[in-house]
């Protein structure tokens, strides 16, 4: 420590302690000895006889051992009193622990006045590590570290002291053994930074941010001149551009060229502060096709009020996609007070106007020198502008016991800085004598203030133009947020958060257990399960949901996350949007999609037989009339001969029949797939027994044999099966060169028949129908072919038939939702599998 002193008074002893210089004064040396100042011990003489017969008198002066005695109180005080300056939180222990000394900001920090010689390690009620959950036992803590392992201990995270009220602050330490000349540990100086204000900023800003990640709405800001600051994920989504393509870009980039006219419409309006309301428009993706949407657009203002740029929220209005907001992370924001070992501290003895002073608080002020510096020289360096300050908090501290002013202080390099002057007044009988102080410089800080001022004022501005626009964003989109405090179990909603739910927030309490009243009881319990697997594991997944509100059902999507408060205490933030609209477009889209399907199928199966129409146009009917034309024209040269004219007229008269069959046949194949009859119960044993009477005269012609048995009852259409099992019994009769002989018999199919079947549905069950003869049969290389309408595998003149009659089978089964497969072999015989649904 520097001292100086005034005209009164001058040097005569000095004694050196840690960090202070102890000085005498001139009431020191004007102190006049005493008797008590000679402390006598008397010693007696003794004669021959053992008698006193004098004594001695031994004095020595212990002037020198009482000033030292009062220099060392008087430099303690000062210690005591300089700390209990500081502005930080500040205390410490001996070697054992046990705290020795603390000041008045480390008992607010604590909230409570550990007892001195008593309390170890920490005045600490509990202290928790940063998740605000796990607790630090006190001979864990910093300090205790610091003691036992002997080395600094400056911690890379904060903690938390939670005080006996229950109140909860964080704080970084930083804590330093302190060694004697021996570099013994003989304690240690813990400091700690209350970081409270900054955590409660990070939280706030994180709960904005897991808003913004769950949004869905492309969110863009631009400059007045359109040029891109910031592209959302949900416009990379929704546009194909990610940001990196996009920042520093024109927004006209997006633009269809017969659209670009609408961005000058839009900056006019913004710089005049208006806001461009679900202004209906397209625009362009990165492959090039128009998306129909809706913005909203709202002016940024700086902390002055003049616009600054816009932000856009657009939303796809063609698949009514979710809508967000984006809000920028806000900058962390925050800076420690400055170490202790940054502070200067004087000591004014104001009866002696001697001024002490520390090498650090001249550095402060400007002096490189520390040298021969007195009160007036700090009083000289500061700003004349700022003299007032000074003089007014000094008025105010004879008042009020405490010092503090902040002012400017010029250099003797002419540079500028800021020093804020703390100090705590000593009083005996009501008088002012001492004052102990410390000074530091807040040149960066007071920088840094200004600066965070006019960029908290700016940001303020945006975040409030954002806000705005997020509201509005929650309405247009259907959305509300949440946040669950999982500790107090307390449910904050936003004010669409209500709308969403069909709620009223005037009468409606969001706890927990009306929250999930509303939900389904046949959503409810994935959606607790939902929760609980998110609370265990931190991860909260997406969930879609039903809940009933004023008797009406609507479909909920959620989504969230996990994170803590600034009291460590976890919580849930999470996004709602209705979707009850959605899920019905998406039904609708559903139905219209597979109707279409069917169509398709439909139309293709059509233009198919279309095909096969015009290859009958052009072969199959037109032979019988070339050979009634060919005849015809025969017929005019043998007008004499009666022979051959029977012949010819015969031969056209076979023509004209098998026209009449071909045409007949093709008019029944077609007339299956338009035929619009109700479906009906079908007793297939009846069925059979009506094609039995119509094919009576060949049966018996051919002495054929039919059997068949407990036959089932399907549903269809009777004239559509009555066709089926003639035509089945029509080709078993005519393709057959001894006594036919036909089996039909039935079964329920088993599981893993269906499932051999791709067509068949396999949660459905089936009746399994074979249909066996003993006819000519065929290769099984045309098993599929003989389905195929006016394929023949024998020649006309062998037997008759007109290629159509086993299509038509198939396509009747086909219209039932049934298949139908066919094996077989040369002369043994074919067997047709039919499969019908139960």
């Amino acid at each position: 420590m520097k001292k100086s002193l005034s005209k009164r008074s001058e040097r005569t002893d000095e004694k050196k302690s840690t960090g202070f210089v102890a000085t005498g004064n001139s009431k020191t040396n004007s102190l006049k000895k005493t008797a008590d100042d000679y402390p006598a011990k008397p010693l007696p003489l003794f004669d021959e006889d053992g008698k006193v017969k004098n004594a001695i008198n031994i004095s020595q002066d212990t002037t020198n051992i009482k000033q030292a005695e009062i220099a060392l109180l008087e430099s303690n005080e000062r210690y005591k009193n300089l700390i209990a300056c500081l502005p930080v939180a500040f205390y410490t222990t001996d070697e054992q622990g046990i705290i020795t000394l603390y000041n008045e900001a480390a008992a607010k920090l604590w909230a409570r006045h550990p007892q001195i010689g008593k309390d170890k390690w920490c005045g600490s009620w509990k202290i928790f590590e940063a998740d605000g959950v796990t607790e630090v036992p006190l001979d864990k803590c910093p300090m205790a570290v610091c003691l036992k392992e002997k080395r600094k201990v400056i911690a890379d995270t904060h903690f938390i002291v939670e005080r006996p009220d229950g109140t909860r602050r964080s704080f970084i330490p930083f804590a330093e053994p302190i060694y004697d000349a021996n570099w013994k540990v003989t304690g240690a100086v813990n400091t700690l930074i209350d970081v409270t204000e900054s955590k409660r900023a990070e939280i706030a800003n994180a709960k904005l941010a897991a808003i913004v990640q769950f949004s869905e709405d492309a969110i863009v800001s631009k400059t007045t001149k359109g040029i891109v600051t910031s592209w959302n994920p949900s416009a990379q989504k929704l546009f194909g551009y990610t940001a990196e393509e996009m920042i520093g870009q024109p927004i006209t980039k997006i633009i269809p060229a017969d659209r670009i006219h609408e961005e000058s419409m839009i900056l006019a309006k913004i710089k005049r502060g208006e806001i461009v309301d679900h202004f209906e428009t397209k625009r362009l993706t990165k492959n090039g096709n128009q998306l129909d949407i809706s913005l909203t657009i709202s002016p940024i203002k700086n902390s002055e009020g003049k616009i600054i740029g816009a932000s856009k929220i657009a939303r796809d209005i063609t698949d009514y996609t979710k809508v967000r907001k984006q809000i920028e992370e806000s900058e962390k924001r925050l800076r420690l007070v400055i170490e202790a070992g940054a502070m200067g501290t004087f000591d004014w003895n104001i009866e002696e106007d001697e001024f002490i002073y520390s090498e650090r608080f001249a550095h402060i002020f400007g002096y490189d020198n520390a040298e021969n510096l007195t009160r007036q020289s700090f009083v000289d360096a500061i700003h004349p502008d700022d003299l007032p300050v000074r003089i007014k908090a000094h008025e105010e501290a004879f008042i009020t016991g405490n010092l503090f002013y902040e002012v400017r202080v010029i250099w003797q390099d002419k540079s500028l800085h800021w020093v804020k002057t703390e100090g705590k007044l000593v009083f005996e009988n009501n008088a002012p004598v001492r004052m102990y102080g410390t000074a530091l410089d807040i040149t960066e800080q007071k920088t840094y203030a200004d600066k965070l001022e006019k960029e908290v004022k700016e940001r303020t501005a945006e975040l409030t133009a954002l806000n705005t626009s997020f509201e509005k964003a929650e309405v247009i989109g259907k959305m509300g947020n949440y946040t669950w405090n999982l500790v107090t179990n307390k449910v904050t909603w936003s004010k669409n958060m209500y709308a969403v739910y069909g709620v009223d927030s005037k009468t409606f309490e969001p706890v927990l257990e009306n929250i999930l009243k509303l939900i389904h009881p046949d959503d409810l319990k994935h959606v607790r399960r939902n929760m609980e697997e998110g609370i265990k594991t931190g991860v909260l997944y997406p969930v879609n949901y039903r809940i009933i509100a004023n008797g009406k059902i609507k479909d909920i999507a959620g989504s969230g996350s996990l994170g803590t408060n600034d009291r460590g205490e976890k919580i849930m933030i999470g996004l709602v949007q209705d979707i009850t609209e959605k899920r019905k477009n998406e039904i609708l889209i559903i139905e219209a999609n597979k109707e279409l399907a069917e169509k398709n199928a439909a139309l293709e199966k059509t233009n198919r037989e279309l095909e096969q129409f015009a290859r009958i146009a052009s072969h199959d009917l037109q032979e019988p009339l070339r050979k009634i034309q060919t005849f015809s024209n025969m017929l005019k040269g043998k007008v004499g001969n009666r022979a051959v004219i029977e012949s010819y007229l015969e031969r056209i008269s076979v023509s004209a029949e098998r026209m009449q069959t071909l045409v007949r046949d093709v008019l029944n194949y077609s007339r299956t797939s338009h035929l619009e009859e109700k479906f009906e119960a079908v007793d297939l044993n009846n069925i059979i027994a009506n094609a039995k009477h119509d094919f009576e005269l060949l049966i018996e012609e051919k002495h054929a044999v039919i059997k068949y048995k407990n036959l089932p009852t399907v549903k269809g259409i009777p004239l559509l099966f009555s066709q089926l099992f003639s035509n089945l019994i029509s080709n078993a009769l005519k393709f057959s060169s001894k006594k036919p002989v036909i089996q039909i018999s039935s079964s329920k199919a088993t599981d893993a028949e269906v499932r051999q079947h791709l067509q068949l549905d396999s949660q459905k069950k089936y009746h399994h129908i074979v249909f066996k003869d003993n006819g000519i049969g065929f290769e099984e290389e045309y098993a599929e072919q003989i389905f195929a309408i006016f394929q023949r595998l024998h020649g006309r003149q062998d037997y008759s038939g007109t290629g159509i009659g086993l299509a038509l089978v198939k396509k009747i089964v086909e219209k039932h939702e049934g298949i139908i497969t066919a094996t077989g072999k040369p002369n043994k015989g074919a067997r047709f599998d039919i499969y019908l649904p139960a």
